[in-house]
């Protein structure tokens, strides 16, 4: 964004040359004058009656930081004026809001306790009474998520898993992006003759050639279960959204 400021008290600014300038908020004129020069759209300032009210006579999408200093008495009273009109912009950004998306692993789920926090889940029931969408975003595969025992009375409107590769909500499977089949073969013809194990994800689940000792330790770590052992060549079958190798 670009910082401007006012005729006596210009603070620092990407471009040097908006010091030849010279603009009074909050008339849009001056302002303008700024615009032109570096082709911005976008500005923020600490003060309402200034700096917001010229961004919007401009139409320029604004900003509002906290002040730095109210170096005097006439910015600490107009600052307290502007009370009123900041708890009713947090009001209505919050009521602005449409959906969440949330991590699970280190962020709802603790890995040291393997459950979800009180305060976490409260904080998800109140979203969605609020009727704010609520979303889980894993690099986890979304049946596992379900399936998960700190899962148990948590509800959300839908799952993106697997970074994206495969996303649904409760109407139903929304987006997904499989794995190309060259590249399935390119993984079988290399795990010939090896003893690595690798993992792939379906739709459906997790589905493994082998366990090892690095899979049962990452795993652990997770608190998932090791998955089913199964032809790989299964995944030829159906679509899979993940390949995972465990080299030991």
């Amino acid at each position: 964004g670009i910082i401007l400021g006012k005729r006596h008290q210009m603070r620092p600014c990407a471009y040097s040359d908006l010091a030849n300038f010279r603009a009074s908020q909050p008339p849009r004129r001056g302002l303008g004058r700024h615009l032109q020069s570096v082709s911005g759209r976008d500005a923020d300032g600490d003060q309402i009656f200034t700096d917001t009210l010229g961004a919007n006579c401009a139409g320029v999408r604004s900003i509002l930081v906290r002040a730095i200093d109210n170096h005097n008495f006439w910015l600490k009273l107009r600052h307290v004026a502007e009370m009123p009109f900041i708890f009713a912009a947090r009001k209505r950004r919050i009521t602005m809001i449409k959906a969440a998306f949330f991590d699970i692993d280190g962020t709802l789920l603790s890995h040291n306790t393997n459950t979800f926090s009180e305060s976490s889940r409260l904080a998800l029931r109140q979203l969605r009474e609020k009727g704010i969408l609520v979303f889980l975003a894993s690099g986890r595969q979304h049946t596992v998520l379900q399936q998960l025992d700190s899962m148990k009375g948590i509800e959300v409107d839908g799952i993106i898993s697997l970074n994206g590769q495969y996303c649904c909500c409760n109407d139903g499977f929304v987006y997904e992006c499989p794995v190309h089949e060259e590249d399935i073969h390119t993984v079988l013809d290399f795990l010939e003759g090896t003893g690595h194990a690798c993992m792939f994800i379906d739709r459906f689940g997790m589905f493994v050639n082998r366990h090892n000792p690095r899979l049962e330790e990452v795993q652990a770590s997770i608190h998932t279960p090791l998955p089913l052992i199964d032809d790989l060549h299964r995944g030829l079958r159906n679509p899979i959204y993940q390949m995972i190798l465990y080299m030991t």
